[in-house]
């Protein structure tokens, strides 16, 4: 029994890292919007990111699909060692039974194969949906309570990085409470896979704690602003646009730069000034849509300087 334990278990953790490893978010975001998801935004594939970059459908696929990859492999692992050792009976891969520890190491595998994606070079999400799904089939008292921890900490701050964080911190809480006295064999998988997902939200928490982290925010089905080199491309250009038409406006004050009354002189500045306008505005244009579409945004005002040149 022992040999069939280990031989179906291992092969049962081998499929969830392998299908919880399909990246739906870049394939979703590929398939739909021919956006490369991995380079637009943070660059993560999980549903946050596809909703900011690619639209709130393509988002809530992208949620719909990691949580069911995640559930599926779980409960099926439960089903087919109930079959291979116990003649179908589930109770002893509950949380407290004899197997339950089994099904956490299932549960942690599903999770590490959604943050460490075998088919994108190791990379991929920061396993939030994945490990919901997949909890549900684990034990479904402790994914609606790490759930309820996720929209306490995300709704009010709009903070979806926060959520995630929370909600992973508290599952081996949350697990050693509801079945408590511990046990070590389902508690640590647990943990790991709590860790893992802390892991890939790094760079989220150092965000946070300096107060640079975004808000979650769709704009009709698309974000306006896409990430880059921490500002987005919206932000850069109302700036650029605002600080132009200010400069093109504003008459020179007297005795500095133009004599006060010089009239024509001053059209003269005020009409290169609108020009410089229109060059900026067409810099910025080239710059965002070249984000948009996954190019090279310098690339992108190369080409521009060289239309101009031809001009």
């Amino acid at each position: 029994m022992i040999t069939t334990l280990v031989i179906v278990l291992l092969a049962l953790m081998a499929s969830a890292y392998a299908v919880c490893g399909v990246p739906f978010g870049y394939l979703i975001s590929k398939k739909s919007a021919g956006v490369d998801v991995t380079q637009v935004g943070s660059g993560n594939i999980g549903s946050t990111n596809v909703a900011r970059t690619v639209g709130l459908k393509a988002g809530a696929l992208t949620l719909f699909l990691d949580a069911a990859k995640g559930f599926v492999c779980v409960y099926l692992a439960k089903l087919l060692l109930a079959l291979a050792l116990t003649g179908g009976d589930l109770a002893p891969f509950a949380p407290t039974g004899e197997f339950g520890w089994t099904i956490a190491m299932v549960f942690m595998s599903a999770v590490i194969g959604h943050i460490f994606s075998p088919y994108l070079h190791f990379k991929g999400g920061k396993g939030i949906a994945c490990g919901f799904g997949a909890c549900l089939a684990l034990s479904w008292p402790l994914a609606l309570a790490i759930l309820i921890v996720f929209l306490v900490f995300s709704i009010p701050t709009r903070y979806v990085s926060l959520g995630s964080l929370a909600a992973s911190i508290s599952l081996p809480i949350f697990s050693a409470i509801f079945y408590w006295p511990i046990n070590w064999g389902f508690e640590v998988p647990l943990i790991f896979a709590a860790a893992a997902a802390v892991w890939a939200h790094r760079l989220n928490a150092k965000k946070l704690l300096a107060g640079e982290e975004r808000t979650f925010e769709v704009r009709d089905g698309k974000d306006d602003s896409v990430e880059h080199s921490d500002d987005s491309v919206r932000e850069l250009e109302e700036v650029t646009m605002e600080a132009a038409k200010a400069d093109a406006a504003r008459a020179p004050k007297a005795g500095v730069g133009l004599p006060f009354g010089d009239e024509p002189q001053l059209k003269t500045e005020i009409d290169e000034a609108e020009d410089d306008l229109d060059v900026v505005s067409e810099e910025v244009d080239a710059f965002s849509n070249a984000l948009e579409n996954g190019e090279d945004p310098l690339e992108a005002l190369d080409a521009l300087e060289d239309e101009d040149k031809d001009e």
